[in-house]
């Protein structure tokens, strides 16, 4: 078994002891790797992240992280739940190490939200709403420098971010592996 966190953990040999044939393996859990594209990126962060700050986690790109909460602002430090747009100078793999997120309450305004997902994909269609019914349009994404609607039976993916409108205050349970009936409904 792993353990709990990552970190160091000493291992002592008494002398003497045959340790032929011990594999310890690698215990060393290596960074997800996602995509981003040249120009402007719809984030969000998909784990949870000893160090969460803008400037180790994507050093080469050309922006600050600008989050959207009735209107931009820029932060050093990148929360989760919450999607951002991010510049880069060319295509290219970012690598982040953290611990999975497969669970998140979203908190969300009447009107245009702009949300992020988990570690896995989420199924738009166990997205619980509190209460129930307040979403008010597809969920929208950036890719290839233009916004795509999902459709209802799609997913979510991790490391991306997504407009969403909603009708009244509230809070989306996002989840991965399905989630119980009551309240279900992603996109109108």
């Amino acid at each position: 078994t792993f353990p709990p966190v990552y970190g160091t953990y000493p291992v002592t040999v008494f002398s003497g002891l045959d340790s032929t044939g011990f594999n310890f393996g690698n215990a060393f859990s290596p960074a997800d790797v996602y995509a981003v594209s040249a120009g402007w990126n719809l984030l969000s962060l998909p784990a949870l992240m000893l160090h969460p700050l803008a400037d180790s986690l994507y050093p080469g790109a050309l922006s600050s992280v600008s989050v959207y909460s009735n209107g931009y602002y820029t932060t050093d430090t990148i929360p989760n739940g919450k999607g951002y747009w991010v510049k880069f100078p060319s295509a290219q793999d970012i690598p982040l190490q953290g611990i999975a997120r497969t669970l998140d309450t979203v908190e969300v305004v009447a009107g245009w939200n702009l949300i992020g997902t988990l570690s896995e994909p989420v199924e738009i269609s166990t997205i619980v709403q509190e209460p129930g019914t307040i979403i008010d349009s597809k969920y929208y994404g950036f890719s290839d420098n233009e916004y795509a609607a999902s459709d209802p039976a799609s997913f979510l993916m991790p490391h991306r971010g997504y407009w969403v409108k909603c009708r009244a205050a509230g809070r989306l349970i996002l989840m991965t592996g399905g989630v119980p009936p009551s309240n279900r409904g992603g996109a109108r």
